[in-house]
C-alpha cells in the first residue's frame, strides 16, 4: 500500500508539472506571436498539440496565430475554427482548470471577445468582396455572427443588382425563388411581372394575349390584357364580335362596355338582344329610354323628374339649356351646368357643351367652343378626353375622327387603326376611299 501511494503521488506531481509547463508554453507561444516569430510559435504549437491535456489554451493560441495579420499563414477561417473549438472546450473544463487558464490568460470573456473580432474581420472581408457568393460563404461559416442580419441584407442587395443587370423575367424569378423574404421582393416581383408580360406578348397578337391570360390569370396586367383582347377581338365593329367577347370573358372589366356598345348596335338595327344582354342594367336602360324627363327648380338649382313627378336627378345644376324648360326631354345625355350627365344622373364628362350631336349607334359628338368629344351614351369615351374638330361613323363599324384638319380611323372601342393623315375618308358602296392631297386610295 505504501508503494502504491508513492506512485500515485508521483503521478499527480508529474501531471501537475506537465499542465503547468503547458500553460507556460502557451504564454510563450503568445509572446512569440506578438513578436512576429511565426516559425517558432508554430513549432511550439505543434509540440503542445501532441500533449493530452485541456484544449482551450492551445486552440486559443492557434486562433491568435492565424488571426495575426502580418503572419504569412494569416487565415481568418482557420482562426474562426480554432476559436470555436476553444470556446467549446472551455465549457467542459472544471473550475480548477479555468483558474489555470487565467494564467495564459484565457477566460469566457476573452474568448467571446476574440470570437467577435474574428467574425467582424470575416464580415469586413465579405463586404470588401461584395458578391452574393461572398455573403453566402460568410453566412454558412459564421452562422452565429452578430453581423448575420447585415450580411443577409447585403446578400439580397447585391443579388438583386445582379438580377437588374440581367433584366429578364427569368433573372427576377430566380431571385424571388432564392430570397422571397428580401426587402427587394416586392420590386423584384413587379419587374418580373412586367418583363414576363412584355416578353410573352411581344408579337401583340390576339391569340398571344388570350394564351397569356389563360396561363397567368393572376397577372397584375390583367386589365391591360383584357383591354387588348377586347379592342382586337372587336376591331371589325361587327355585333358578332362583341357577342363573342361577352360570352368568352363574362367577368372581364371590359364586358360592360362590350354590352353597352352591342346593345345599341342591335337596338338601332332592330335586332333581338342576345340572352347575356337581358341583365338588370340593360333593363334599367330600357326603362329610362321609355321615360321623358322634366326639369324642376329647387334651391336655385335645376334637377330632373320623370313624367310621374318622381325625382330622377337631384337638383345640382346652376343652368340648363332653354330647350329643356318645356320638358318632354328624351335626349340620351343631358347638358347640365358644366357637366354632361346620363339619364340616370351619372357624370359622363365634365365640360360645358354647346350641342350634343348624335352620330348613330349610341355614339355622340359633344360640341363646345374649343373642343369636341366623342362619347357613347353609356358614358364610355372611346377616344378618352381628346379634342376633335369633327367625328362621324364609317358605316356602323368604325369611328372617323378629325383633328388638325386630318381624319383618322378608330374602332368602336377606340383603338387607332389609321392616324390623322387623311384629308377625307368616304365609304363608296363596299369600298373605302382615303384621300390625301390630290390622291385617292
Amino acid at each position: 500500500m505504501g508503494l502504491i501511494r508513492i506512485i500515485v503521488i508521483g503521478m499527480i506531481v508529474v501531471l501537475s508539472y506537465s499542465a503547468k509547463a503547458q500553460f507556460v508554453s502557451e504564454r510563450s507561444v503568445l509572446n512569440n506571436i506578438g513578436k512576429g516569430k511565426w516559425e517558432k510559435a508554430k513549432t511550439q504549437l505543434n509540440k503542445i498539440e501532441q500533449k493530452d491535456s485541456v484544449r482551450t489554451g492551445v486552440e486559443f493560441a492557434w486562433a491568435c496565430y492565424f488571426f495575426s495579420a502580418s503572419n504569412p499563414d494569416f487565415q481568418i477561417d482557420s482562426a474562426h475554427w480554432h476559436i470555436q473549438r476553444a470556446i467549446s472546450d472551455y465549457g467542459k473544463v472544471s473550475g480548477k482548470a479555468r483558474e489555470k487558464l487565467l494564467k495564459i490568460p484565457v477566460d469566457s470573456n476573452s474568448l467571446a471577445s476574440y470570437h467577435d473580432r474574428i467574425d467582424s474581420a470575416a464580415f469586413a472581408r465579405a463586404r470588401d468582396i461584395n458578391t452574393e457568393e461572398a455573403y453566402l460563404d460568410f453566412l454558412k461559416r459564421y452562422s452565429n455572427a452578430k453581423q448575420r442580419n447585415q450580411a443577409i441584407a447585403l446578400r439580397d442587395e447585391v443579388s438583386y443588382a445582379d438580377a437588374i443587370r440581367g433584366n429578364t423575367y427569368e433573372s427576377f424569378l430566380t431571385y424571388l425563388q432564392k430570397y422571397p423574404e428580401s426587402a427587394f421582393a416586392i420590386e423584384a416581383r413587379s419587374r418580373y411581372n412586367r418583363l414576363l408580360f412584355e416578353a410573352k406578348t411581344s408579337d401583340q397578337k390576339l391569340a398571344t394575349y388570350e394564351s397569356f391570360l389563360t396561363e397567368y390569370p393572376e397577372t397584375p396586367y390583367r386589365a391591360e390584357i383584357e383591354r387588348q383582347i377586347f379592342e382586337k377581338m372587336t376591331a371589325g365593329g361587327e355585333a358578332a364580335s362583341f357577342e363573342r367577347f361577352i360570352r368568352k370573358y363574362p367577368s372581364s372589366s371590359k364586358t360592360k362596355t362590350a354590352k353597352d356598345i352591342l346593345y345599341h348596335l342591335l337596338k338601332e338595327d332592330e335586332r333581338s338582344l342576345m340572352p347575356a344582354l337581358a341583365s338588370d342594367s340593360i333593363r334599367r336602360v330600357q326603362a329610362l329610354e321609355k321615360q321623358y324627363l322634366v326639369p324642376f327648380f329647387k334651391d336655385d338649382k335645376y334637377g330632373f323628374m320623370n313624367e310621374r313627378g318622381e325625382e330622377r336627378i337631384k337638383a345640382f345644376a346652376a343652368e340648363i339649356p332653354d330647350s329643356y324648360l318645356c320638358g318632354n326631354i328624351t335626349d340620351e345625355l343631358l347638358m347640365a351646368g358644366d357637366q354632361i350627365i346620363s339619364r340616370s344622373g351619372v357624370t359622363v364628362l365634365k365640360t360645358k357643351a354647346d350641342e350634343i350631336e348624335p352620330l348613330g349607334y349610341g355614339f355622340l359628338l359633344i360640341d363646345s367652343r374649343d373642343c369636341s368629344h366623342v362619347v357613347h351614351v353609356s358614358g364610355f369615351l372611346p377616344a378618352g378626353v381628346e379634342c376633335f374638330q369633327d367625328a362621324r361613323l364609317l358605316s356602323k363599324n368604325f369611328l372617323l375622327l378629325k383633328k388638325n384638319d386630318r381624319w383618322a380611323v378608330r374602332t368602336l372601342a377606340g383603338r387607332e387603326l389609321m392616324p390623322h393623315e387623311w384629308n377625307d375618308i368616304q365609304l363608296l358602296g363596299e369600298v373605302v376611299a382615303f384621300k390625301k392631297g390630290s390622291k385617292i386610295r
